[in-house]
């Protein structure tokens, strides 16, 4: 199979040629996964830096800590500076915050593009719990914040930079991409050229029904694997595309396992039988449950890991004998109320997957190419 990495060290064309499509997209959203060194000022002003400048060996540590496959994202950063298409591609105005007290992990970066065109890539969930806290948030708060600060980091380098402009992120980046371009002004929105939300959570149906994101929605492009477990969360979804992809269920999840074919993702008529599977049990699920019910659970089950004292899913898997332990005594040490609500949380999302058992092979499962 060929992926991203494949599709940069192979296309040289300058975007006047072969213009901006959704490989570009991926490609961007996923460097923007990297830390950028706090001496490179410039990529954090209008000014800018280039890949090359970012392309610093001896700051690898620092730079790809807590990115999800590292090697891949190393090899696609090197394949972009070599690459003509990218290299003079210009990164500015790039921003980074973690709050643990208000439970936000944001960051965006602008990627300025030949004839006046930028690129805003929201940075997905990376391998921080916090991180991945707030992706859970999502199913009973709205906004959270940073879809907050996704709005604004919006709407602020649209009224510094004039020009049109592409929107977009993985993970939790697809969805404040969406997010963002459905709330800024109504004018801003005009100058959106596209909006992707590759593997991007979905929304609670408040937002869906908006005006403002029925004003962007013909302009959303957001494109989920065949065994998507991240994308489909959430009880309402945007309309998608599926890629095929290689990988096991949530390892669809990293886009170095989407097949490309030439200029694009190759395409399938369907998700897998088990997305939508999965699909249906949990949204369905989601459904019974009250925004308090299902707040209480994330809570729960975060104050549970929390316990270990990791900061991030690395930090668990290497001292996993330290943290079972600690995670069993958590557990046991819940107050009777709360270890009883979450057991019964548990077993009415196993009850609605059996339920949902006789179903799941209906006619339109199979998966085909387009």
């Amino acid at each position: 199979m060929k992926n991203i990495v494949d599709y940069v060290k192979s296309n040289f064309a300058s975007f006047e040629k072969i213009p901006f499509n959704p490989l570009d997209s991926l490609v961007l959203s996923w460097l923007s996964y990297i830390h950028i060194p706090s001496e490179l000022k410039q990529a954090r002003l209008l000014k800018g830096i280039t890949f090359y400048d970012l392309y610093r060996r001896d700051q690898y540590p620092y730079m790809f800590l807590n990115v999800w496959d590292q090697p891949s994202s190393q090899e696609l950063l090197a394949c972009v500076v070599a690459n003509p298409r990218f290299r003079d591609i210009k990164i500015l105005n790039y921003v980074e915050h973690t709050n643990i007290r208000i439970e936000k992990q944001f960051s965006a970066t602008t990627y300025y593009l030949p004839n006046k065109v930028y690129y805003v890539a929201f940075r997905g969930t990376d391998n921080t719990l916090i991180g991945w806290k707030e992706d859970f948030n999502m199913a009973f708060q709205s906004p959270v914040p940073s879809q907050l600060e996704a709005v604004e980091y919006l709407e602020n380098i649209m009224k510094k930079c004039r020009g049109k402009y592409y929107v977009g992120g993985h993970s939790k980046g697809g969805n404040l991409a969406v997010y963002a371009a459905s709330k800024i002004n109504k004018s801003y929105q005009k100058r959106l050229l596209q909006i992707f939300s590759h593997d991007g959570p979905g929304f609670l149906e408040e937002l869906l029904n908006s005006k403002g994101y029925h004003n962007i929605k013909p302009k959303i492009h957001k494109t989920i694997p065949q065994s998507s477990v991240i994308g489909i969360l959430l009880e309402d979804q945007e309309d998608y595309s599926v890629v095929k992809s290689n990988g096991f269920s949530i390892w669809q999840h990293n886009p170095f396992l989407w097949h490309i074919e030439k200029d694009d993702f190759k395409y399938l008529v369907h998700q897998t039988t088990g997305s939508k599977y999965l699909d249906r049990t949990i949204n369905t699920w989601l459904k019974t449950l009250s925004l308090e019910d299902r707040e209480r659970f994330v809570d729960s089950l975060y104050e549970i890991v929390d316990i270990t004292e990791a900061t991030s899913f690395a930090e668990l898997k290497k001292h996993w004998r330290k943290s079972l332990p600690a995670i069993a005594k958590a557990t046991k040490e819940m107050d009777v109320e709360t270890r009883d609500f979450v057991i019964k949380i548990i077993q009415s999302l196993i009850t609605y997957s059996l339920k949902s058992v006789p179903h799941i092979f209906d006619k339109d499962s199979k998966t085909t190419s387009k």
